[in-house]
C-alpha cells in the first residue's frame, strides 16, 4: 500500500513541478522561495484531508443509494452516448481535393 501512494503522490506533484518550473525563471530571493515552497507544500497537505473528510462524510450521507444513482448515472450517460451516435450523421474519411 505505502508504494502504491508513494507512486500516487509522486504523480500528482508533477503539476507543481511544473509551476515549479516557471516560477524558477522569475528573480526571486531565498526568502521568498522558502514561503512559496512552504504554502506548495502546505496546501498540498491539507487538499488530500479535506477530500478524505469531504469523501467520508459523502459517502455516509447518500449511504446505500450511492450504488443506485451511480448505476443510473452510467446508464444514463450510455444511453446519451448511443442516441448521440445514432443521430450524428456518419462522417466521410476521404480527404479533399483542392
Amino acid at each position: 500500500m505505502i508504494g502504491s501512494l508513494l507512486v500516487l503522490g509522486f504523480t500528482l506533484s508533477l503539476d507543481n513541478f511544473r509551476t515549479a518550473l516557471a516560477f524558477g525563471g522569475l528573480p526571486m530571493s531565498w526568502r521568498r522561495s522558502a514561503e512559496l515552497a512552504l504554502m506548495f507544500g502546505f496546501w498540498d497537505g491539507v487538499a488530500p484531508l479535506i477530500g478524505i473528510l469531504l469523501g467520508r462524510y459523502t459517502s455516509e450521507a447518500i449511504g446505500s443509494t450511492a450504488e443506485v444513482a451511480g448505476a443510473i448515472a452510467l446508464g444514463a450517460y450510455g444511453l446519451y452516448l448511443v442516441i448521440h451516435a445514432w443521430l450524428t450523421p456518419p462522417r466521410s474519411w476521404a480527404p479533399r481535393r483542392p
